[in-house]
């Protein structure tokens, strides 16, 4: 009957946004710190400040969020372990040197984490007690850890690349100083390392440190990420001419490098971040590019980001999700953009420069970091 046609076309109707609904996800809270010492929690959607949790040094260092607790170090001497809705304080580690620029990451209960100097060390910390399980010391200059099948991937400033063992903190392997300076944290797929050297970018065998193959270059300028069989990295040539690089992950061949010819104009890029067909990287000549992720042609640029004060070693690197971009600026300013056309969406002003990346979660408790792809750096 017309009656029962009715309802039936209703309740499938009513059906489908309820999935709809259902698998739609919108960005709820963006983290991030600042060169004035406060981890800002803002509306992913509005830029509100939420909350704001105050240290008493800078803050590079990117956050992340397990468990609806947010954990990022400090200038300092601390890593911090803070609620994630409240901003109240859960508990605080020393550490020296501090973690100014290098950031956290959560795997199996516990938090580690690499301190910013000289005679660094590695940290091995229970994410909910905040107790040292164990560290490992001696470390030049080490940088953000990557994990991985139950490795660490360590880089060092002079002292070699690592593969610690999760839970004890054994050596597994290093290459020996090989490949020299290894300043930036690695990307790990599929039983392959993939990482900046000193005068080349890497891809190793995660078990035993070989070299599979190599792509050459003056120097690495940025982490890598890696969607689609292809890896995205910050560098500069010879000619001291930076670019942002597409390599084939199975072979090191170079797919693009953007600009495609010397531009003075540009300047280091920061880690790039892929969603969908578009690579996004920002540039310390304070524009955020969004690029072809296949070929490298600019499909938009955002020019707000403002300059560095003092030199061109740090930028901050956007993070992406649900379609939009959250990036920090040398001009104390946090924005959120539309992914797909780099309209602004908000913006949110702290009283120094954010280098940190921003960390956002949505609903459905996804977590986004800075120069993430999916779930690989």
């Amino acid at each position: 009957s017309a009656i029962w046609q009715n309802y039936e076309m209703l309740r499938l109707k009513r059906l489908y946004l309820f999935i709809k609904i259902i698998k739609k996800s919108t960005n709820r809270a963006i983290y991030v710190g600042s060169e004035d010492g406060n981890l800002y929690c803002l509306d992913a959607n509005t830029g509100a400040l939420k909350w704001k949790y105050a240290t008493n040094g800078p803050i590079q260092s990117s956050p992340t969020v397990v468990n609806s607790i947010v954990y990022f170090g400090s200038n300092d001497n601390y890593l911090y372990a803070v609620d994630a809705t409240t901003g109240i304080l859960k508990w605080q580690y020393y550490m020296y040197p501090a973690a100014y620029y290098n950031s956290p990451i959560f795997s199996n209960g516990y938090i580690f984490i690499s301190s910013t100097g000289g005679i660094g060390e590695l940290f091995s910390i229970n994410a909910t007690t905040g107790i040292l399980r164990w560290k490992h010391s001696n470390l030049f200059y080490p940088q953000s850890p990557t994990i991985a099948n139950g490795k660490i991937f360590l880089g060092t400033a002079g002292n070699g690349f690592y593969a610690f063992d999760e839970i004890t903190g054994n050596i597994i392997w290093d290459d020996n100083g090989n490949i020299g300076i290894s300043h930036l944290n690695p990307a790990v797929l599929n039983n392959r390392v993939y990482l900046s050297g000193e005068y080349y970018f890497y891809c190793m065998d995660q078990n035993n440190g070989n070299i599979i193959w190599s792509s050459p270059c003056y120097a690495n300028m940025s982490s890598p990420t890696i969607d689609n069989n292809i890896t995205y990295f910050g560098t500069v040539d010879y000619q001291n001419k930076y670019h942002l690089r597409a390599c084939n992950l199975s072979t090191g061949a170079i797919i693009f490098e953007y600009p495609p010819v010397i531009d003075v104009y540009f300047k280091r890029f920061s880690s790039p971040v892929v969603e969908n067909d578009k690579v996004y990287a920002n540039n310390v000549n304070g524009n955020l590019y969004a690029l072809n992720k296949t070929n490298g042609n600019v499909v938009w640029q955002f020019t707000e980001l403002g300059y560095p004060l003092q030199n061109d070693n740090n930028i901050p690197s956007p993070t992406v999700a649900n379609g939009a971009i959250y990036t920090g600026t040398f001009n104390n300013k946090v924005y959120s953009l539309n992914a797909s056309d780099g309209s602004v969406l908000w913006n949110f002003t702290a009283n120094d420069p954010i280098y940190s990346g921003p960390c956002v979660v949505d609903t459905l408790g996804n977590v986004f970091h800075a120069g993430t792809s999916g779930s690989k750096n």
